[in-house]
Parts: C-alpha cells; sequence; structure tokens
C-alpha cells in the first residue's frame, strides 16, 4: 500500500519509496506526545497527505552534516546503512509505519541546497489546536 500525496510539487519529481530504504526517525518529544500524533493522524485520515515528504541519499546528508553542524539533531543517527533519508517529513513515515503502509510518495533532492527550495514550496502553516 502506497501512502500518495494529494500535491504534487512543480519542477520536482515524485518518487515512491519503500520505508525500509529510507532512514527516518522523529523527534522524542512528538513520539511522547500523544496529542501531537492523534493530530497527525487525524490529519492524515481527513485529508490525506497534503505534501510530500524530502527525501536526499545518505552521501548528501553527510555533506550537509559537515557544510551545516548547527543545522543538525543531535539525537538522531548520523549513520545508516540505509541509501535515502528523510530530509523533512519524518512524522508522515511514522504515519504511514504506523498505519499499515509500506511504501511512500516523496521528493527526492539531489543536493542539500535542494532541500530548502522544495520546503519553500510544500511547508505548511500549522495551525492545529494541540
Amino acid at each position: 500500500m502506497i501512502l500518495k500525496s494529494k500535491n504534487k510539487v512543480d519542477g520536482w519529481s515524485t518518487r515512491v519509496f519503500n520505508l525500509n530504504e529510507v532512514y527516518s526517525e522523529m523527534d522524542e518529544a512528538a513520539l511522547l506526545d500523544r496529542k501531537f500524533l492523534a493530530a497527525i493522524k487525524k490529519s492524515i485520515d481527513d485529508n490525506g497527505m497534503l505534501w510530500p515528504p524530502i527525501v536526499w541519499s545518505q552521501d548528501t546528508f553527510l555533506t550537509y552534516y559537515e557544510e551545516q553542524p548547527r543545522r543538525q539533531d543531535p539525537n538522531k543517527a548520523v549513520e545508516t546503512d540505509l541509501k535515502y533519508r528523510c530530509a523533512i517529513g519524518n512524522n508522515r513515515f511514522n504515519y504511514a509505519k504506523e498505519n499499515g503502509y509500506s511504501k511512500i510518495e516523496c521528493i527526492y533532492v539531489p543536493k542539500w541546497q535542494d532541500k530548502d527550495t522544495a520546503l519553500k514550496i510544500t511547508q505548511m502553516e500549522y495551525c492545529v489546536d494541540f
């Protein structure tokens, strides 16, 4: 089963990834916040996944890690055996895993600088009352 995005992003190709080929990890605070998790589930259940997560290669992430150390989450693994890594959208990956999906539509960005460009297009305004 594929978690599909309702919106496509002009200028970016959408690819389907197996959940087990992409490293993704939610922040511990988000995992412990039941209201947050329930709000994400309700949003995707009611509206679908509005925007695809952004994925890059592990090699691209390592370049980003070296060049942008202040932007890193120290609680997430740096090294992984997986070829791909979720740059933006770990909550959507978690939703897919928790709800029986095996694949997810994503935007693949080849350079780390592309992440911020794609994010500007897909960034959502959060107005959920947690």
